[in-house]
């Protein structure tokens, strides 16, 4: 039985060019690159659970900046410093994010000006509210961890 052929179990011939040497199929995608595009969905869903919180607080931020109610509240000699504590932190609920309040600081007649403003002005800039926005990343290994991010409201 040894060199007969089988019809049904036959080995394919190799491919040739225009003579006997073979050649390699050129048609192929190679198999790197169907394994990363077939791993593409796992990486774009990985890199929205890691992230989303932190773009969450971004755009609150970049919103919060251009909010005109912020700006004529903050502009109003009579606001209380807790009005605009609350006002930032009901904008920032709104997009899910928690800002405990102790992490706003209104620029204003507060208990806490003498010192805490000083400190922010030096770590943050100047301006009239400072908030700290906390930007949460979950991370595969290492688990979730919180860059906070000083925003300052001119």
């Amino acid at each position: 039985m040894m060199g007969e052929s089988n019809p049904l179990f036959s080995e394919p011939e190799p491919r040739t060019s225009t003579g006997n040497s073979p050649t390699t199929d050129q048609g192929l995608i190679p198999r790197k690159p169907r394994v990363r595009w077939w791993l593409a969905p796992l990486w774009a869903t990985a890199l929205y659970v890691s992230t989303h919180q932190a773009a969450k607080a971004g755009i609150a931020s970049a919103l919060l900046l251009q909010d005109p109610d912020l700006t004529s509240l903050l502009s109003k000699p009579q606001t209380i410093a807790l009005d605009g504590q609350r006002f930032i932190q009901r904008h920032f609920l709104s997009y899910g994010v928690y800002i405990p309040l102790e992490d706003i600081v209104i620029r204003g007649v507060t208990s806490v000006e003498p010192t805490i403003v000083p400190l922010m002005e030096q770590s943050c800039g100047e301006g009239q509210a400072y908030v700290w926005v906390p930007l949460r990343f979950q991370l595969p290994v290492v688990g979730e961890k919180v860059l906070e991010w000083c925003l300052v409201k001119a």
